[in-house]
């Protein structure tokens, strides 16, 4: 395969597979849940096991990192002297930030595909706005006909 073959493979089963699959694991959400009730019976049964001075349940709007810190007895860490919620993260492009390299790599192509949408479009809209005209036109000589 050449190199940019690769790179595309790399990036098509980097999204497609690797990064959801592995965000699961790594969260500790290996199964599958069948439905909702499932889901927070789940949930219900690890606050049931875990004793209540080792469980902490983040909720981003109401806890900070001193919370965090406090629970975790962490002291010396310049992030645990920030007060109040995080601050919000930019949750756009990221995974061109994340894959710089693998974008570029695809550059051409995204560009490729957007000029090839835009004649699409075009045609079709041009299409529609063709028949519209014709059977505005017909409709225009039938009437000076009568």
């Amino acid at each position: 395969t050449s190199g940019g073959d690769g790179v595309a493979r790399r990036f098509f089963w980097y999204n497609t597979s690797f990064r959801r699959w592995m965000t699961h694991i790594k969260g500790g959400l290996e199964r599958r849940f069948a439905n909702e009730a499932e889901y927070i019976d789940y949930f219900a049964e690890a606050r049931r096991r875990v004793p209540a001075e080792r469980f902490f349940e983040w909720d981003m709007s109401r806890h900070s990192m001193e919370d965090l810190c406090k629970f975790l007895d962490i002291t010396e860490h310049p992030a645990c002297a920030q007060v109040g919620p995080l601050p919000k993260g930019t949750n756009l492009l990221y995974v061109e930030r994340e894959e710089p390299l693998v974008t570029l790599a695809l550059l051409p192509l995204y560009l490729v595909l957007h000029w090839a949408n835009y004649r699409i479009v075009g045609r079709m809209l041009g299409l529609c706005c063709c028949c519209c005209r014709r059977s505005r036109d017909r409709e225009g000589t039938r009437a000076k006909v009568e």
